[in-house]
């Protein structure tokens, strides 16, 4: 059976930043077989978190202010350019650690990997999502199962 993980980025305590541990919070209990966490903001650690994993979908918060927040995307590491390795690696952010871990150890990368985003303007600070980017929670929660499916029908093929 593949070793499927589910990661959701961000900070609850700086507001919209805070998305990806609330759609973990809404996937509980709804995806058998598959691996929920929480992982704040990793840096590099994100890295060992993946590691040995044959699937990843990560969900975080992506910050743009050309729209309006709350939009959902899925993309994958080909959609991103190449990251820039970090000053500090404790402030490197998920694109530095995609790219860090495929230079350094990419046999034990997910073979699979997904990014699910959900637009925010810059993050604040506090508690508590903001009503468009709560809105869409439900969909980003989607966007990871719709993921998981066309994997698992790929695999299936």
């Amino acid at each position: 059976m593949a070793k499927v993980l589910v990661l959701g980025v961000g900070n609850p305590w700086r507001g919209d930043d805070g998305v990806g541990p609330a759609v973990i919070a809404s996937l509980q209990g709804t995806l058998d077989g598959v691996m929920l966490e929480e992982a704040g903001a990793p840096g590099l650690a994100l890295v060992e978190m993946m590691l040995g994993l044959d699937r990843v979908v990560v969900v975080d918060a992506l910050v743009d202010e050309s729209g309006p927040p709350g939009r959902v995307g899925i993309k994958t590491p080909e959609d991103f350019p190449a990251a820039r390795p970090a000053a500090n690696p404790h402030g490197a952010g998920l694109l530095d650690a995609m790219a860090f871990g495929r230079r350094v150890v990419p046999a034990d990368m997910p073979r699979r990997l997904a990014l699910v985003t959900v637009t925010i303007g810059p993050p604040g600070t506090g508690e508590g999502l903001s009503p468009p980017v709560a809105a869409a929670v439900t969909e980003a929660a989607d966007a990871v199962r719709r993921v998981l499916r066309e994997w698992e029908k790929e695999d299936n093929a």
